[in-house]
């Protein structure tokens, strides 16, 4: 393995690369995780056993594990765009994307700029690279979705209700300084909408989670023609299974494979299986 850091437009990115002597290469994007690459260790290393003839690269996207924060509040279509500029400056053209949760929706919005590049001849790129060639191998990239968090429900009345009362509360306790009890019950209300990942953001970041996670990426579902993978675990709360039928009648070419016992960390609770799938995945022709 190689752990190497990168300077793009002011920011310092954290990568991996494994079976370095590739050409091929498979893309990691992890979810909405501080930690960024660091929970994915073991995954990455079977999954570059098990694939010798791919380059595995995993990046810290922006604001992630060991790189830097974004300067703007950037949405799913800013990090997109980062990526672009990430993978020109390296001239890497991704064969297979795995992407999970928020990194699924970096992913879907990187294709789909791809798809506008490709047919109108824009480039995404910075000034700086814009002369880099775009390489329509990415049209037909494979593309392996674990959870990905590309539809964001309208919320019902019971749960515009509970954000109504909390908010009431909320000043009600820090009035009285029971700042203790409203910690608790921010965890709890946090929980209860599946966005425990805000309680641990701050200070941009927190600002680019309230953006991200209300993004809806439904309308650019059905421009991926991408051969397609969606692996979901049955329990999980984060982006629940009715999620993914939708996504699924959504692509074009797209298998769902629904994981029993795993939430929302499949690579994690389901590894193995996750794994037995991309193998037989990458083996069709």
């Amino acid at each position: 393995m190689q752990v190497k850091m990168l300077n793009i437009n002011e920011l310092n990115i954290h990568y991996e690369l494994r079976n370095l002597k590739q050409i091929k290469t498979i893309l990691v994007l992890h979810g909405w995780a501080k930690t960024g690459t660091l929970k994915w260790q073991n995954f990455l290393d079977k999954l570059a056993t098990e694939n010798t003839d791919y380059k595995i690269l995993m990046l810290d996207l922006p604001g992630f594990g060991k790189s830097s924060e974004p300067k703007e509040i950037w949405g799913a279509e800013n990090y997109a765009i980062f990526l672009d500029q990430f993978l020109g400056v390296l001239n890497i053209f991704p064969s297979i994307i795995i992407a999970h949760s928020f990194g699924g929706a970096v992913a879907v919005n990187y294709l789909s700029q791809q798809k506008l590049n490709s047919k109108n001849k824009v480039s995404y790129l910075s000034d700086s690279i814009s002369s880099l060639p775009y390489k329509d191998d990415l049209i037909h990239s494979k593309i392996i979705l674990l959870s990905p968090a590309l539809i964001r429900p309208t919320k019902g009345f019971f749960k515009n209700s509970i954000q109504n009362i909390f908010s009431l509360t909320k000043l009600m306790l820090l009035k009285f300084r029971l700042d203790s009890v409203y910690t608790i019950l921010k965890k709890q209300v946090y929980k209860f909408y599946g966005s425990t990942d805000y309680l641990n953001s701050s200070g941009i970041m927190s600002k680019i989670f309230l953006k991200v996670v209300n993004e809806d990426f439904t309308k650019l579902l059905p421009e991926i023609k991408n051969q397609t993978l969606l692996l979901w675990g049955e329990q999980d709360v984060q982006t629940p299974i009715w999620q993914a039928k939708i996504i699924q009648s959504k692509l074009q070419n797209c298998t769902l494979v629904i994981f029993k016992e795993a939430r929302h960390a499949i690579h994690i609770q389901a590894e193995n299986e996750v794994l037995v799938q991309i193998r037989k995945f990458l083996a069709k022709q």
